[in-house]
């Protein structure tokens, strides 16, 4: 089986590499005086690639998204893994975020399939296994976004729905997108959203987002172009805004029948972006 890509790290997908073909040979041509080639057309920039409107709307939310400090967003999720006669097969699990920024975060996956908590206390990182009472305890940064990038570059955890920290936020890089269009109003859990699509190396995803005050994200659909197969990931949203989370709730307090295992740190090499 051919697992697609991290779920929502997908978004961020690298450029596809190059193609290289043969030289063919040829009989020989006599030697002509080469045409003059056209000027290439310069690079769009992100401000032309992103419609006004679709822009508008990105702001939008950024700007909802920053503003929020306490939050619960429950998230209904299905992937779809490839097997290698091109077969698709959707799995789905509910993922439950309690935030509380800068320095607080728990994290939920749960499915008959498999079960997770990341717990996040402003000092430690903590992934615990409910059903085989395993956890891995390491210190961490002193921010969530430090924590979500020392988990994917250090440990290689995909954090769940990572994004949600980045958009509106510098981290998120707009120069990725190469295409993006507005599809128009749609209908999520009873919600009005406005729906928009967007191209880039590697991903085509689509983004609904609340056309109501709150102008938080309802729905993301990624399609992994880098498979042949094109699996997709989509996740419908749930917010809660306001909390009152309290420090317990983020603190992992391990059962009686819990084992400790040493969290193992991935090798510079096989690390995402890094460097030799």
């Amino acid at each position: 089986m051919r697992p697609v890509g991290g779920m929502i790290a997908a978004v961020c997908c690298t450029a596809l590499l190059g193609m290289g073909g043969a030289a063919m040979a040829q009989t020989a041509k006599p030697a002509t005086t080469p045409a003059a080639k056209p000027a290439a057309a310069p690079a769009a920039t992100p401000a032309q690639v992103i419609p006004p409107e679709v822009k508008a709307q990105l702001d939008r939310m950024g700007n909802a998204l920053r503003a929020l400090t306490a939050f619960t967003v429950k998230s209904d999720v299905t992937t779809e893994d490839v097997l290698e006669n091109n077969q698709k097969l959707q799995t789905s699990a509910q993922i439950t975020m309690d935030v509380r920024r800068p320095n607080r975060m728990l994290i939920s996956v749960d499915s008959l399939r498999k079960q997770r908590k990341i717990y996040y206390d402003g000092k430690q990182l903590t992934i615990y296994g409910p059903k085989n009472g395993y956890y891995g305890t390491v210190d961490a940064p002193g921010t969530i976004g430090e924590v979500i990038k020392v988990a994917q570059e250090r440990y290689g955890l995909d954090t769940p729905l990572a994004d949600l920290f980045e958009w509106g936020t510098p981290a998120f890089q707009v120069s990725r997108i190469k295409g993006a269009l507005s599809v128009g109003p749609d209908r999520i859990n009873g919600k009005e959203c406005e729906q928009f699509a967007f191209r880039q190396d590697g991903a085509d995803w689509q983004l609904w987002i609340d056309k109501g005050e709150s102008a938080l994200p309802c729905k993301l659909v990624i399609i992994n172009t880098d498979d042949e197969a094109q699996p997709q990931t989509s996740a419908v949203f749930d917010w809660s805004t306001n909390m009152q989370l309290t420090d317990a709730q983020f603190t992992f307090a391990p059962p009686a029948e819990a084992k400790r295992i040493v969290v193992g740190q991935v090798p510079v090499a096989a690390t995402p972006g890094a460097t030799k």
